[in-house]
């Protein structure tokens, strides 16, 4: 038996009673049983559903157990269960999908999976409670619609025509086009999907040269093939941007097989002139859809409605219209939430570097306006509001230790706090679920500004230098908040490459696409000097701006003293002009010079002692100098200073070589400072 099997060689798979055999030896961690298309098994696994302490399932994962009625176990992580029934998948091959309107349980975040072919699942014996041991036979075709109803809406589109034969000619597109789509489809459904780990990037790479190469299909109708026939049944599923550069790679590369090399195959050819029964109208549309702009349908806007025919009656579209002596005479006053800092109703981006205390700084400007008091000490606060603090990076225990020392500077209780509240929960950007539980959760909690900390874990991490897709994405999350009339907080981070790390931030510093154009204002957080461990001592830039005209630059010095040093850590802050901060680097600098001199004139003096010891009965001043290696501006000084404080006098030094004495200088006796 080899060390690990491959769910696409079926040369690795053996029997239970051998893989049984090998774990009870100690060789390996578990047993999992592969679904291939030779078996009329199906799995699905319901991730995320069950509590690992009491086994109580999720609703939502009871029904679809309650009815398949089949064999259903506990899977490994005792937070899931795992159902095996007999039949056909609601899928070709297989499909997973995340739920996360469902929660989670167990730190695994809800889900479902489905497969009949090219995976395995690790099976436990564990049975649920309840279910027969024996696996049945169920038909599921009712899945599609409750977990994946964008697939039943888009089935519409893909039936057979009644008026016209469902032939790739009635479609516009040409018969020899479409035997190309019907051989490469035949292909891919008899090639393994890849499998993360198992060579996964060279099986696409090797499935897009097929279609490029093997059967001459255009880039647009192979990357179409890809996504709607391979890519379901990959683990997991492909983005579009690797799938594109694979075929850049595929139609730029040369290859050593001749051009269609697949056409004549046999083995990939159409029976009786159809793929499958029922499948030529699938073709048909497919090829269509290959001739025509490649973009999804839209949702149809609030409003539109739907003929007899299925076709869409659209409302007209009206926009509004100002004239200039209605823009003069509106009331269009700004409503600053933080005097000159933060405005009501405009999305706000805090940025800033590394360990920047960016999410401090939030947790202050919280406290602040839930209190009505002042920013940071120093930025008036004009009216308290509900405010709500949605973080996911520091744990509520940071949370906690930061905010009581916060209240303690400002003389609150963080207990006695009534207009603030946290979530250890983000919203995921761009998914209609998130947004919509976001509008009622803060609807409900009736907030009036929403910090969302950190930005990058809200957001998916394809397409961060996208400036559309992430302009996008921020924009239908600041819809959210604008129609709960909350204004949004982002806490996103700083590009690492900057030409002078010390000098003030600005709004071209703000990392990733699209953030620098969203903001409408904007408080980005930087260090003025270096960071020295252990002091808890912070020097920081405060950039302050917005479209609505506010701007300034300040120095912001925090000290959070050190549980080494100090035995306790507090929040000591003072916000000060550039130009006063400027003046105390200078000053300070020049006092760091000053002290590092005196301990050099200090260290002279005590040299000048020490070789003194060495000529008890003194020395001329040349030797002295020279054998403390000292230079003369330097030892001028030191000498003079030890003179007049009588630590050495004058002394008359008698040479063999001269019969005049010179000048010299000796030590004062039991002097050595």
């Amino acid at each position: 038996m080899p060390l690990q099997a491959k769910t696409n060689d079926p040369s690795t798979w053996s029997t239970f009673e051998e893989a049984k055999q090998r774990h009870d030896q100690g060789d390996y961690a578990g047993i999992g049983y592969v679904f291939s298309a030779g078996d009329p098994f199906v799995g699905i696994d319901l991730d995320g559903c069950r509590h690992p302490g009491t086994g109580e399932v999720a609703s939502w994962a009871q029904e679809v157990v309650d009815k398949c009625g089949s064999y259903t176990e506990v899977s490994p992580s005792g937070t899931g269960v795992k159902i095996f029934y007999e039949g056909d998948s609601p899928f070709a091959g297989g499909k997973n999908k995340k739920l996360p309107q469902f929660g989670s349980e167990g730190g695994k975040e809800a889900g479902i999976e489905i497969y009949d072919r090219g995976r395995y699942f690790t099976v436990t014996g564990q049975l649920v409670p309840g279910l027969p041991s024996e696996i049945k036979q169920c038909d599921l075709g009712w899945l599609k619609d409750k977990f994946w109803p964008e697939m039943v809406k888009d089935s519409t589109p893909r039936e057979q025509p009644t008026t016209q034969p469902a032939t790739a000619v009635s479609m516009n597109v040409g018969q020899e086009e479409g035997v190309k789509v019907r051989r490469a489809i035949a292909y891919m459904a008899n090639t393994p999907p890849s499998i993360s780990g198992e060579n996964d990037h060279n099986a696409l790479y090797a499935i897009i040269v097929a279609m490029i190469h093997g059967f001459l299909l255009s880039a647009e109708t192979t990357k179409r093939l890809i996504i709607e026939r391979f890519n379901p049944r990959c683990q997991p599923e492909w983005g579009e941007r690797e799938i594109d550069h694979k075929i850049h790679d595929a139609e730029s590369k040369p290859h050593d097989k001749p051009k269609g090399y697949l056409l004549n195959d046999p083995a990939h050819a159409p029976v009786d002139g159809s793929i499958m029964p029922g499948l030529e109208a699938d073709v048909v549309a497919m090829i269509a859809r290959y001739k025509t702009a490649n973009k999804p349908q839209a949702t149809p806007p609030a409003g539109d409605k739907t003929t007899e025919t299925g076709t869409q009656k659209h409302d007209p579209i009206q926009y509004t219209r100002i004239t200039c002596a209605e823009l003069d005479a509106g009331d269009y006053e700004l409503d600053y939430l933080i005097e000159h800092t933060l405005v009501a109703g405009q999305p706000c981006i805090v940025a800033g570097g590394k360990k920047c205390l960016k999410t401090s700084i939030i947790l202050d400007m919280g406290i602040s306006l839930a209190m009505g008091g002042f920013f940071l000490g120093k930025f008036k606060v004009n009216r308290a509001c509900k405010v709500a603090v949605m973080t996911g990076e520091s744990g509520l225990a940071t949370i906690q230790e930061t905010c009581r020392r916060i209240c303690d500077a400002a003389g609150y209780k963080l207990a006695d706090i009534q207009n603030l509240i946290f979530s250890e929960d983000l919203p995921r950007f761009g998914q209609v679920a998130h947004e919509d539980a976001l509008r009622q959760w803060l609807t409900e909690n009736k907030v009036e500004v929403l910090v969302l900390d950190p930005a990058y874990l809200c957001l998916p991490g394809a397409d961060a230098g996208n400036l559309f897709t992430q302009g996008e994405l921020l924009r239908g999350m600041a819809k959210v908040c604008s129609d709960c009339g909350c204004t949004m907080i982002l806490c996103h981070h700083t590009r690492k490459s900057q030409a002078n790390p010390f000098s003030p931030p600005e709004l071209e510093d703000i990392a990733w696409a699209g953030f620098q154009e969203f903001a409408r204002q904007w408080i980005l957080v930087g260090r003025r000097e270096l960071y020295k461990p252990g002091t808890g001592k912070h020097h920081l830039w405060l950039s302050v701006g917005g479209s609505a005209g506010h701007t300034s630059l300040w120095a912001l010095n925090i000290e959070e003293g050190s549980l080494e040093r100090d035995g306790e850590r507090y929040w000591h802050v003072d916000v000060m002009r550039t130009d006063d901060a400027r003046q105390e680097v200078q000053d300070r600098r020049e006092a760091a010079k000053e002290k590092k001199q005196q301990e050099q004139f200090e260290r002279d003096k005590r040299t000048i002692c020490d070789t003194l010891i060495k000529f008890p009965e003194g020395e001329t001043k040349s030797v002295i100098r020279d054998s403390a290696r000292i230079g003369s501006s330097r030892f001028a000084p030191a000498l003079a200073e030890l003179i007049s404080g009588g630590d050495i006098h004058p002394c008359k030094i008698t040479k063999s070589s001269r019969k005049t004495p010179y000048e010299g200088y000796k030590l004062v006796e039991d002097t050595h400072p």
